[in-house]
């Protein structure tokens, strides 16, 4: 998954399921708080947990394959 900011450059990319890789320290703190401990279930489900996630703090995510 690719994470863009609020004015659409790429801060952020999740690698499997569980690695954030970013430069962005307040991208980082929402991963290690609310998103790393999210339960991984069903990869969509799990995905769309992760997107609204980030909404919540002007953050974009889009899947890639």
């Amino acid at each position: 998954m690719l994470i863009f900011d609020r004015n659409g450059h790429e801060c952020g990319r999740i690698m499997g399921r569980n690695q954030l890789k970013t430069r962005d320290e307040t991208l980082e703190r929402i991963w290690d708080e609310e998103i790393a401990p999210l339960p991984y279930r069903e990869g969509t489900r799990w995905v769309k947990l992760v997107i609204d996630a980030l909404a919540v703090h002007g953050y974009r995510g889009e899947p890639v394959e």
